[in-house]
């Protein structure tokens, strides 16, 4: 799965971390069970889209910007519902189901191909093919930048990967089950690290709120090149906040 498809952008999310803590906590985590292949939020049922159960899955996962999107659901899917829920929508072929493009049909517009490997789905936009989720060729991992980003992000429940304005970023998030922690990886020293500390303690957002809202605590370590900032989320945060500022370019990168 070549990680730069059409420019840098990976989204994970840990479906099993999620599904549990959506069972604890409904109002806050319910929305991200399907994180990972969020592209087909408009489209998704509740918890389902083209025959998938997306809560049933053990992660999903998108790599690359469309129209060279690659997504995987990995686990707890039945392919023959899934190739039943495709054909429904006119999707055709074997083993690979396509379709071009068809705006009364919404899901075609993100996905233009499909296929059941096992308990997993791979889908495809127009110009990525689907077989590149089971093969031997060029991985995300081969980017050294993407593959440092990662190890630096740990196992969370969700995450991101994305390239702000030049600069490759991650970002993740995870739970106890009472407070969240949010994740910042980015390339860098000790000074890039404090002038991090110091942006989240003192600095604000470009509409003027201060990063001390959103985060409570902030604390960095550096190692091998890579600063990892961990922070705490205030009180009634969302979540995924962080992935909000990651996309806006909002974030306190020293």
């Amino acid at each position: 799965m070549d990680a730069r498809g059409g420019g840098l952008y990976v989204e994970y999310g840990n479906t099993a971390m999620l599904t549990e803590l959506a069972d604890e906590d409904p109002d806050t985590w319910q929305s991200l069970i399907g994180y990972g292949l969020s592209a087909l939020a408009p489209v998704a049922n509740g918890e389902t889209v083209l025959g998938m159960d997306l809560s049933a899955a053990d992660y999903a996962l998108s790599v690359g910007l469309p129209p060279a999107r690659l997504m995987l659901l990995s686990g707890g899917q039945d392919g023959e519902a899934v190739t039943e829920a495709a054909e429904q929508l006119g999707y055709s072929g074997d083993p690979v189901l396509s379709q071009e493009m068809d705006v009364t049909v919404k899901v075609t517009i993100t996905v233009h191909s499909l296929v059941t490997l096992g308990e997993d789905v791979a889908l495809a936009g127009p110009e990525a093919e689907v077989q590149w989720a089971d093969s031997d060729g060029e991985s995300m991992m081969d980017d050294e930048s993407v593959a440092a980003l990662a190890r630096c992000l740990g196992d969370p429940a969700a995450a991101q990967i994305l390239d702000v304005d030049g600069t490759d970023v991650g970002t993740a998030i995870s739970s106890d089950g009472t407070e969240t922690e949010s994740v910042l990886c980015v390339a860098g020293d000790q000074d890039r690290a404090e002038a991090i500390i110091e942006e989240i303690e003192s600095g604000t957002t470009l509409n003027g709120v201060p990063h001390s809202d959103y985060f409570t605590a902030a604390a960095a370590e550096v190692s091998d090149g890579m600063v990892r900032v961990v922070l705490q989320n205030a009180p009634g945060l969302p979540p995924n906040r962080i992935f909000a500022l990651a996309e806006q370019r909002d974030l306190p990168l020293g």
